[in-house]
């Protein structure tokens, strides 16, 4: 005899049998009083609650905010293409944690809820975190700008507890979460307005997203076709990030680099001593020594008020210097970095980073739990540890490429003495464990002894392994920072070098390493304050007969970080 049916057709009396098998999927609860049936299912691409109605789309979105608002907050130095593998972890994360638990509870509104709450746990922990070491402990945090472990381990705890007793409550808690799920929905979908605005607007207004300013890269002058003289050689260019000039290093560190740069100058290196940077910062400083010239032009293109960057990291990637290379017959060598701009290049012939992450997705991984559970049970950051194995991996590829029969040219970005510190001065991988219980001084100097080893190594290695002495720049990007911007790089503080720099941190920060390899010529416009925006323009004329005029060496730095061209001259600080 057919049971009877409730207004939605379904078999009353087979759930209040007990007889699942008759209805798939029913959840079925019985009372003196009262008499509920629920039936969950897929319907119309959503998962909802048949009692209510309510889809599930809260814990998707949610997952979605995490890389969307990172995205808004960098999109000035992000290319959108880079982001992709971060949406589709975030994601997908969310997709697996909401279908675990709802094969757990067979219960989409429950399962919405705890999946959102753990999505919360993961990806927002890092940020209270740095909440707490921004707020309470800014004057206790370690060199690595971390809280202390044990304010880590407590604050993992009491998270960790009310994350889990809210589940306990709510798998206890017999309800209709179809109220609460529209909430979070709401809630959810409120939260992605703001970074999705700030992306479209950025996207409708900035001149230069998604290609470069009107003009593109500044050109150099000169001639636009090279031609080399005599036999071709090798052409390097090594930078080694942060790797401060002697007298920087004296002043901050009280480290004399003298021996090193004669080590230099006897294997017949010319060392401009005085050298300074001509931009401060990465993007500009690549960007203008990459192009042979002074970044004015964008100035006039973008606005004083932009703080768009990309248009900076396509003049490195586009650069000048690599397509004039490549249009003389070089095969092109890339060896990139961590950061984004050089990690990769799609003019090379040859892409190499050793395996670098992309930083999108590392910035990503360093706000959620999973670093400060890895921390609590000492387990090594894979991203950092496997820096020991990018920088020994570059250096054998570097050999490799000094025996190859066609002419090469090498641009490689090694990101030394750039922290995190994770080489002792004999080339020993650190672990952060040992590195955090030391001072930023001790980290930095071991890493730099280091440097100084591989350099040498470097240098020999590629001097006696081509047939042809090849042409060879060793070069910092920009200097190392003075103190009161280590301090406010760990300690959270506000400090901008721009407004409050002295003339001594100046110096300091844009000090930096120079030297030159050019084997048989004598090199004219080589001076000890020549600067990077010349290095090619006297390489293209003396070994491809190229005319270049010779600049004056400037320095620069702009504002802040909402103004990457208000450039501001600091040459006369930095004498």
């Amino acid at each position: 005899m057919p049971g009877r049916k409730d207004g939605r057709g379904l078999d009353i009396t087979a759930a209040a049998a007990g007889d699942q098998s008759r209805i798939w999927g029913e959840r079925t609860g019985t009372g003196p009083e009262r008499h509920v049936t629920e039936d969950f299912s897929l319907n119309d691409g959503g998962l909802r609650t048949e009692m209510t109605g309510t889809r599930v789309y809260h814990p998707f979105l949610l997952g979605l905010y995490p890389p969307l608002a990172l995205y808004a907050h960098g999109i000035n130095n992000l290319f959108f293409e880079t982001t992709l593998s971060g949406f589709a972890i975030s994601i997908g994360f969310s997709a697996a944690v909401f279908g675990v638990l709802w094969l757990i509870f067979r219960d989409p509104g429950k399962a919405g809820i705890v999946a959102t709450a753990l999505i919360v746990f993961a990806f927002f922990y890092g940020h209270l975190n740095n909440f707490l070491a921004a707020t309470f402990f800014a004057d206790q945090l370690t060199v690595a700008g971390q809280l202390p472990r044990i304010v880590q381990s407590w604050s993992l705890r009491i998270w960790g507890i009310g994350f889990g007793v809210f589940v306990i409550w709510l798998c206890w808690r017999k309800a209709d979460y179809g109220n609460l799920t529209k909430i979070l929905n709401v809630v959810s979908a409120a939260v992605l307005i703001v970074p999705a605005i700030t992306i479209a607007m950025h996207l409708g207004t900035a001149p230069g997203q998604g290609g470069t300013a009107k003009s593109g890269p500044p050109a150099a002058t000169g001639d636009t076709a090279l031609k080399a003289k005599g036999k071709p050689r090798d052409v390097y260019y090594l930078i080694f990030d942060r790797y401060g000039s002697r007298r920087a290093l004296q002043d901050l560190y009280g480290f004399d680099n003298g021996a090193f740069l004669k080590s230099l100058s006897d294997r017949g290196f010319y060392v401009a001593e005085e050298s300074n940077g001509n931009y401060f910062g990465s993007h500009q400083s690549l960007a203008s020594s990459l192009n042979m010239t002074y970044l004015d032009r964008l100035t006039r293109e973008m606005g004083r008020n932009s703080g768009d960057f990309n248009p900076l990291s396509r003049m490195v990637q586009d650069n000048e210097v690599q397509g004039l290379l490549r249009g003389a017959g070089y095969k092109y060598f890339h060896l990139g970095s961590t950061w984004e701009v050089t990690r990769l290049n799609k003019n090379a012939d040859v892409n190499f980073s050793g395996k670098a992450p992309n930083e999108f997705l590392s910035v990503l991984m360093q706000t959620n739990a999973i670093p400060i559970i890895a921390r609590k049970w000492d387990i090594q950051i894979k991203w950092i540890e496997s820096k020991c194995f990018r920088v020994n991996a570059k250096l054998e590829m570097l050999k490799q490429i000094a025996t190859r029969p066609e002419t090469t040219y090498t641009f490689a970005h090694i990101l030394l003495p750039h922290e995190p510190f994770v080489f002792d001065a004999d080339g020993r991988c650190l672990s952060e464990k040992e590195a955090v219980k030391r001072t930023w001084k001790t980290n930095f100097l071991a890493q730099l002894r280091f440097t100084n080893d591989m350099i040498l190594e470097i240098v020999d290695e590629l001097i006696q392994g081509s047939d042809v002495e090849p042409i060879i720049i060793i070069q910092a990007d920009e200097g190392p920072y003075p103190a009161r911007l280590v301090e406010a790089y760990l300690f959270k503080r506000p400090f901008n070098l721009a407004e409050e720099g002295t003339d001594e941190e100046w110096s300091q920060k844009m000090g930096i390493l120079n030297a030159l390899y050019l084997p048989g010529v004598e090199a004219k416009g080589l001076r000890p304050r020549i600067s990077p925006v010349n290095s090619f323009r006297i390489i293209f004329n003396e070994y491809f007969g190229a005319s270049y005029d010779i600049l004056p060496d400037r320095g620069f730095t702009y504002r802040d970080l909402e103004h990457a061209y208000d450039f501001i001259d600091v040459t006369e600080k930095i004498r």
